[in-house]
């Protein structure tokens, strides 16, 4: 993983909380509490599907990890035009009125 790389990434969280998720790398080569390694990136989100994904959200992960999670094709790789794309699409989804009803 390298500075300033997009990744996509479908999650799986409860609820599928979070959606298909953009985020941008924003620190490399961190220590890593999951793998012992200095190994950790920080990655900051763009935008997601889900109701819980938010622009700006911050978060920390095993480069190892996002490496075993593209070759499972969870998440990919993708160019900063797809993701500035997909950014201005999830923002303008944010933006909508709500539809009134409550998401649990």
């Amino acid at each position: 993983m390298n500075k300033g790389e997009y990744i996509s990434v479908e999650t799986q969280t409860v609820q599928d909380c979070f959606g298909k998720v953009i985020y941008r790398i924003e620190e490399t080569g961190l220590d890593c509490k999951q793998c012992s390694d200095k190994d950790c990136v920080k990655a900051i989100m763009l935008g997601g599907s889900g109701p819980s994904a938010r622009n700006g959200f911050t978060v920390y992960d095993c480069a190892k990890e996002i490496q075993k999670n593209i070759k499972e094709k969870r998440t990919e790789i993708i160019s900063s035009s797809k993701a500035e794309e997909l950014e201005k699409y999830y923002l303008a989804e944010e933006a909508k009125p709500s539809s009134g009803v409550l998401e649990i």
